[in-house]
């Protein structure tokens, strides 16, 4: 079976420790954050992907995140990829190995970028943001 490249993006909102959801959202991507999805995508084009994050985050709230990985689909669900129609889920990769891009909205309304790689950083425990 071919499989061809594409980028899957994850948005939403990462949640506080004290937050009653904290635990089952944490068992994704670096273990040590509480990812809330909102939303999957998966487009051809990285550069369209890295937009879809950056504008989602800019309209979010704080915490609002984005994640950008690489991953493969079949030649049959890559070749229903197109400008109508990204919004379907097919098998969600969580490999931190496989992360090129993050970021997520602080409460200064910045947008802080990569805090999700090989050392992935909690956020739920920085002091300071200069940390990241």
């Amino acid at each position: 079976m071919k499989l061809f490249k594409v980028y899957q993006v994850e948005v939403g909102v990462l949640l506080s420790k004290d937050d009653p959801e904290y635990e089952s959202y944490s068992q994704v991507w670096d273990h040590k954050n509480a990812y809330y999805d909102e939303d999957f995508i998966f487009c051809k084009k990285q550069d369209e992907a890295k937009s879809f994050i950056e504008n989602y985050i800019n309209a979010g709230v704080v915490n609002t995140y984005g994640i950008l990985s690489e991953t493969y689909l079949s030649e049959e669900f890559y070749d229903e990829l197109d400008d109508e129609n990204k919004e379907h889920c097919y098998d969600l990769d969580y490999s931190v190995e496989n992360v090129i891009y993050s970021a997520y909205k602080n409460e200064k309304n910045e947008t802080i970028e990569n805090f999700v790689d090989n050392k992935a950083v909690n956020i739920s425990n920085l002091e300071n943001e200069e940390a990241l």
